[in-house]
């Protein structure tokens, strides 16, 4: 990308001296943090093929898209997403199969209900790490989320937006690429330029960037990386993201609560709130066929 600055992302390894708690609550941006989860099972158990063969019947939720390939423009990505139910094992073996024109991903899919001894291959780390060390274990289980389960093919993407809360994305089997913008960078990726996309979302396609429509993101500082099989990314509040599968890829996310997400959260709300009561007001004009003006 021309013109672009590429800011190295901050990598941490893991040596014995400081547990990840530690590491986190030092944390104020983004990192990648390497060796921390050596020790799982799932690091030498959970690949597509395990999936197929030991959950192949189970019942889960697939996103799929109506456009082949998936489209990784933020509107042409929305209008066309779907979710269906479908079986895991044929679903795993249709994208092995697809090849260029994959369109089905497994996105937070509710596979530890159904399969709750998968719990015993992670770490819940958001509990364990996320929190001070005299926090109560009760307090921390009412200020995490599930972990996210995600199994997708190569070439699949996301388009860039931001989460509302403290995410830890580990990366089980596979490689992603990333890209991050620091919410100061906001205007730099057109935040709430269009108005008809939901307020987490950029209107930027990060897979191929019109200069002549998004001139400042071509210079806008940001990270660009891989995250290889193995490493676990801390991503912040707010923060800007692409993804783009670099090959078959299985993740599992951790979400929480925090002052900084609670923050995040409201702003989000407010300006859904105010995206729809703007969406009201120029119905109303349109049905009036006179002219009428709201504050932005």
């Amino acid at each position: 990308m021309t013109g672009s600055k590429i800011v190295p992302m901050p990598r941490i390894r893991y040596d014995g001296s400081r547990s990840m708690r530690d590491v986190l609550a030092g944390l104020k941006h983004p990192a990648v943090l390497e060796g921390f989860i050596e020790t799982w099972p799932a690091r030498t158990r959970w690949t597509p093929d395990f999936f197929v063969e030991r959950y192949g019947e189970h019942e889960i939720t697939v996103e799929t898209s109506q456009l082949s390939p998936t489209p990784t423009q933020p509107d042409l990505y929305l209008g066309a997403r779907r979710y269906e139910t479908a079986r895991l094992g044929a679903t795993i073996r249709a994208m092995q199969a697809q090849g260029s024109a994959r369109t089905a991903y497994i996105t937070y899919a509710a596979i530890y209900s159904t399969a709750p001894e998968l719990k015993d291959d992670i770490t819940p780390l958001h509990e364990q790490h996320g929190f001070p060390g005299w926090m109560p274990h009760w307090l921390r289980r009412r200020l995490v989320l599930r972990p996210g389960f995600w199994l997708g093919p190569e070439g699949i993407s996301s388009p860039m937006h931001f989460d509302r809360h403290e995410n830890l994305n580990v990366q089980v089997y596979g490689r992603k690429r990333w890209v991050l913008f620091a919410p100061e960078q906001s205007a730099n990726v057109y935040y709430r330029q269009r108005r008809d996309l939901p307020v987490i979302f950029s209107p930027v396609d990060m897979s191929d960037p019109d200069p002549a429509r998004f001139p400042r993101v071509q210079s806008a500082p940001r990270h660009d990386f891989v995250l290889e099989a193995g490493d676990v990314l801390y991503l912040p509040p707010g923060w800007w993201h692409y993804v783009e599968s670099l090959s078959d890829s299985i993740n599992v996310n951790y979400w929480w609560w925090s002052p900084r997400a609670v923050r995040t959260f409201c702003r989000v709300e407010l300006a859904s709130l105010w995206q729809a009561l703007a969406r009201r007001w120029r119905r109303a004009a349109d049905r009036a066929g006179k002219p009428m003006s709201m504050p932005r």
